[in-house]
């Protein structure tokens, strides 16, 4: 998510509520939170966002495809395992696209994930 300010933050939980709290600072974005771009067969594809967090990685993906796949989510992966702890999707036309690419501007220079890259989203079930 971005703000005014041109930060970047992660926040989970109910409005008001947040559970996690996190900014990146935009001078070096590439310490904390990563970017990687996924790329699957048939006309799929889509990006992660992901940081780790008390030997936890916490990821934010979103991918689309043809016949009209859509899924975005949340999943939080212990280091080592190889499904999510937690995998929760989205609910339908909840994520809010940026049209002028600004987020897509801001993060094109973070570090990717190597794992991500290597592997791609983990399993959830």
């Amino acid at each position: 998510m971005t703000d005014q300010s041109g930060y970047v933050y992660f926040a989970q939980g109910t409005a008001g509520h947040n559970d996690y709290l996190f900014p990146a600072d935009k001078s070096a974005p590439a310490r904390r939170f990563k970017r990687t771009q996924l790329g699957f067969a048939g006309n799929t594809g889509g990006y992660a966002y992901s940081f780790e967090d008390g030997g936890r990685k916490r990821i934010f993906y979103s991918v689309s495809g043809e016949m009209g796949l859509e899924e975005q989510g949340v999943m939080v992966v212990a280091d080592g395992a190889e499904k999510p702890e937690t995998a929760l999707t989205c609910e339908k036309d909840s994520v809010v696209r940026n049209e002028d690419n600004v987020l897509f501007k801001f993060t094109r220079s973070w570090d990717r994930d190597a794992q991500l890259d290597k592997r791609g989203l983990p399993p959830r079930n």
